[in-house]
């Protein structure tokens, strides 16, 4: 991408050699990379002959010093390759950098910088930071000196500056990241393509919402965190450099969000809690509802705007709606729970939408339960069995239709759910989810038809003197059996 920037020092640079080579489109680009990364690097010379080759280029490497590498390059070896064995080396590379195996692939990329290699600019700066930042002798000096090293060729000088600043944000540098950032800012005054400068403007928008964001790190440090520390709303004494003028502490402070269509989670999140701390809570809502209109498929946009909702006591109706859409993209969430808790409070049989509201109860806790993280947890077991008793005391023949049709789709949760094979796992693990799977098992069955399942449940419990547990199976055992001809055939 043609575009110009600084140094550290704040001198601005260009190499005219890597200007020539940035004229190649982001599509051919892109290619390379993929090609890189696929196991059809190189081209066969029919000149040479294999065997020779191979015993060739491990005595070079092993001559060379590269200690492992040697032995590795000949034992993948499988084709013969052209006479500079560059496709070798890239093949190495790639196979060091799966593996996490550093040290090699540091000497791999010294061997791919001898060659001419301005067709793989991207991948000697990519895979290079990639090898300073894991491998084990590395320093900051060095990482330093390669990333200015990378800052010097023409081509992603900003792309590169910002993959610097997310380097020392991970190391806590967050003064350093600041000044990286605001370096990053300086462009001279050129020329360029309408595409060049369509993607100059995508990096700098990205550029000005990560400094944005470097301002959030400051003001929750030095504003926001003493204050929750002290356990009171009134503002502490702030701290040397930190004054409304700077919008730190102010309205003025915001985290810039990009304006183009993409996930934008961490920035949008920031700057709704600095509005809601400023007091604008309608505008953070406001802020949030757009970004739900802006990318309905994102579910976090969903969970952020009912997490505001619920802390400034928004209305009941939007509240459920909101969650529910958020459910309904993520129905293992445990905020499906809430969703039920919230459905269920106020539920009359008069209400006009009784019938839709329990079975959104009905729906949702089944499908929770349809994922293998909540086998053996206890709450949306024990919310089922509540729900389902409930159902059964009241003899409500809507709500029982909604789950026999819902029990009536999953014959795999007998085999999954409810295998006899398990149970003594399951005691030994919790008595409590074993005793709410049975339950709601008895609660789904027909009258003498129960489960082997909630048979072995009920003899642990017989056997252990639970009379509690073992009353509370026959009630509910008993209560299914007035609903027989609502249950599905097992």
């Amino acid at each position: 991408m043609d575009e110009q920037g600084s140094d550290s020092s704040g001198n601005s640079f260009q190499d005219e050699d890597s200007e020539k080579s940035s004229s190649q489109s982001d599509t051919e680009s892109d290619s390379e990379y993929s090609a890189f990364f696929t196991d059809e690097a190189g081209s066969a010379d029919s000149g040479l002959q294999s065997g020779i080759l191979q015993e060739e280029l491990g005595a070079l490497y092993d001559q060379e010093s590269l200690a492992g590498l040697g032995s590795f390059l000949r034992r993948i070896l499988r084709n013969p390759l052209d006479r500079t064995g560059f496709s070798l080396l890239l093949a190495s590379l790639r196979d060091c950098l799966l593996t996490h195996r550093w040290q090699e692939a540091s000497q791999a990329i010294e061997i791919v910088c001898l060659y001419p290699t301005h067709h793989y600019e991207d991948h000697v700066w990519k895979c290079g930071m990639e090898i300073l930042y894991n491998h084990p002798d590395s320093d900051l000096e060095l990482i330093e000196k390669f990333a200015r090293k990378m800052e010097g060729i023409y081509r992603h000088r900003k792309r590169k500056r910002l993959e610097k600043v997310f380097h020392l944000l991970s190391r806590g540098q967050f003064q350093d990241a600041e000044v990286q950032l605001q370096s990053a800012k300086i462009t001279n005054q050129i020329r360029l393509k309408k595409s060049d400068v369509e993607r100059q403007e995508y990096w700098m928008m990205m550029i000005k919402a990560y400094s944005g964001l470097l301002k959030y790190v400051n003001w929750y440090r030095n504003y926001l965190l003493p204050r929750q520390e002290a356990g009171t709303n009134q503002l502490r004494a702030e701290k040397p450099g930190f004054s409304d003028a700077d919008g730190v502490n102010g309205s003025q402070f915001t985290v810039p969000v990009p304006d183009k269509p993409g996930v934008w989670d961490i920035f949008i999140t920031k700057q709704a809690e600095i509005l809601e701390t400023n007091g604008k809570v309608d505008d953070a809502r406001e802020l949030l509802q757009k970004y739900i209109t802006s990318g309905p498929d994102n579910p976090n946009a969903y969970k952020y705007l009912y997490r505001h909702l619920k802390r400034n006591n928004g209305d009941q109706q939007e509240v459920i709606g909101v969650l529910g859409e958020y459910v309904k993209r993520i129905p293992s969430d445990l905020l499906a729970l809430d969703l039920v808790s919230l459905l269920q409070q106020g539920l009359k049989r008069q209400n006009p939408e009784y019938s839709n509201k329990i079975g959104w109860i009905t729906n949702s806790l089944f499908e929770m339960l349809d994922y293998p993280c909540w086998y053996d947890r206890l709450a949306p077991w024990k919310a089922l069995a509540r729900h389902l008793t409930r159902i059964l005391k009241k003899r409500d023949r809507v709500a029982m239709d909604a789950a026999v049709m819902c029990w009536s789709q999953r014959d795999w949760w007998l085999y999954h759910h409810f295998d006899p094979k398990v149970v003594k796992r399951l005691v030994k693990k919790s008595k409590e989810v074993a005793l709410q799977k049975a339950l709601v098992a008895s609660a789904m069955q027909t009258a003498g038809k129960n489960l082997p399942f909630v048979k072995r449940v009920q003899n642990y419990f017989s056997r252990k003197d639970d009379r509690k547990s073992c009353e509370q199976l026959k009630k509910v055992q008993g209560l299914a059996t007035r609903l027989v001809r609502h249950r599905p055939a097992l």
